[in-house]
């Protein structure tokens, strides 16, 4: 795991070491209370999904959106908190043993 922190600690890149190019991005914003906390995850099939045909893309779309209309979970690869949803994650990480 490699683990990076900007200067002022309000951005936090987590970085998988296992070769597969994947992780978290946390980054704290003061000036908005909706968006108080993000949390990206980082893929690492960027640049393999770059190369796609719209075929593929539109094929991609309608395969998230059928699972949607059927109820099924989805994956986004974003969490957005506010400072208080933050403040309960930040107690119970810092509960983890």
């Amino acid at each position: 795991m490699a683990l990076m922190k900007s200067k002022n600690g309000k951005d936090l890149i987590i970085d998988c070491n296992c070769g597969c190019d994947e992780g978290l991005r946390m980054r704290i914003s003061e000036y908005d209370d909706d968006s108080y906390c993000i949390l990206s995850y980082t893929s690492g099939n960027f640049y393999k999904d770059q190369n796609q045909t719209v075929g593929q893309v539109v094929s991609t779309k309608a395969k998230k959106i059928w699972r949607v209309l059927r109820n099924k979970d989805y994956c986004y690869s974003e969490i957005i908190m506010t400072k208080d949803e933050f403040k309960e994650f930040q107690e119970y990480i810092a509960n983890l043993k």
